[in-house]
C-alpha cells in the first residue's frame, strides 16, 4: 500500500477497499506511518499487525486491535524492528474486510 504524505497544504486521502489477503506497508516508513482503517460493516473487525522481531530473545507477539463496526481507527508506531518482514514490508491482516476501507499515510517532513 502506498504510503500517502500530510504536507503544509493537507491531504485528501484516497481509501482503498481491505482485502482477504490484507495489506503490506513499506516498513522504511513505519515508524512515522498512520494506517487508517474504516470499518463500515455492520460488526466488529480484528487488524493484527504481524510480529517479527524479538525483545531479549524473545518473539515479539503479534498486535491486535479492534475496530468497532461502523467506526474509524487510526493506527500508529508500526516499528520495523517489531513488525518489518524480510521484504521490507510490514504485514497488516483483517478479521474481516467487506466494507472495510484502508490508507497509510505520514506527515511530510
Amino acid at each position: 500500500m502506498e504510503v500517502q504524505e500530510v504536507g503544509l497544504d493537507g491531504l485528501e486521502l484516497t481509501t482503498k477497499a481491505a482485502t482477504a489477503e490484507g495489506c503490506a506497508i513499506p516498513a522504511a516508513a513505519g515508524d512515522e506511518t498512520i494506517l487508517y482503517v474504516n470499518n463500515g460493516s455492520g460488526a466488529d473487525i480484528t487488524v493484527t499487525l504481524v510480529a517479527t522481531g524479538y525483545a531479549y530473545g524473545v518473539p515479539l507477539e503479534d498486535v491486535e486491535i479492534e475496530v468497532t463496526a461502523g467506526e474509524a481507527r487510526y493506527i500508529s508506531k508500526m516499528h520495523p524492528a517489531a513488525f518489518g518482514q524480510s521484504t521490507g514490508l510490514i504485514h497488516v491482516n483483517y478479521s474481516a474486510h467487506t466494507d472495510v476501507t484502508v490508507a497509510a499515510f505520514k506527515v511530510a517532513p
